[in-house]
């Protein structure tokens, strides 16, 4: 598996939601074979990351960064940051937290929805969850997730 090594500028995203990305310098097709969403494992520094590089009305593939990997690195917009990034071919699964489990059991036509989404989606879900420190924090959110899943 071929791993590619850069250092890229970071660029915030507009809008509120934190997130950054970064341009990757090189042509995806003479990288990967082929061009279009092109998921990826990768390291930026030391923190590993899955997603997919993309054209999001860009000249160029970018990939994004998430707020918390900014966090923990220290890094911000202009930054400079080294990544390592490599074709992901494995299959991209996501287990659902015991409580969305239960939920998605309540009602089959939730489940197919939710089994629908993508597996950022799903991650982005069950991390909600997840990171509920207080029981009526995550009784909140899972409220809001059953109403997303019932609107589709």
């Amino acid at each position: 598996m071929k791993e590619i090594i850069f250092e890229g500028v970071i660029h915030s995203v507009s809008g509120k939601t934190g997130g950054a990305y970064i341009e990757f310098p090189y042509d995806t097709h003479e990288c990967f074979g082929h061009s279009g969403r092109i998921k990826v494992t990768c390291f930026f520094e030391d923190i590993e990351y899955r997603g997919s590089l993309v054209k999001m009305n860009t000249e160029c593939h970018i990939i994004g960064i998430k707020k918390e990997i900014l966090k923990k690195l220290g890094k911000r917009e202009g930054d400079r940051i080294k990544v390592r990034l490599h074709e992901d071919l494995e299959e991209r699964a996501v287990v659902a937290t015991p409580i969305l489990e239960e939920l998605l059991g309540q009602d089959e036509s939730i489940r197919k929805v939710y089994e629908k989404f993508s597996y950022s989606r799903k991650k982005e879900l069950n991390e909600a969850l997840e990171s509920a420190k207080k029981e009526e924090t995550r009784d909140r959110r899972l409220k809001e997730i059953k109403k997303i899943l019932e609107e589709k």
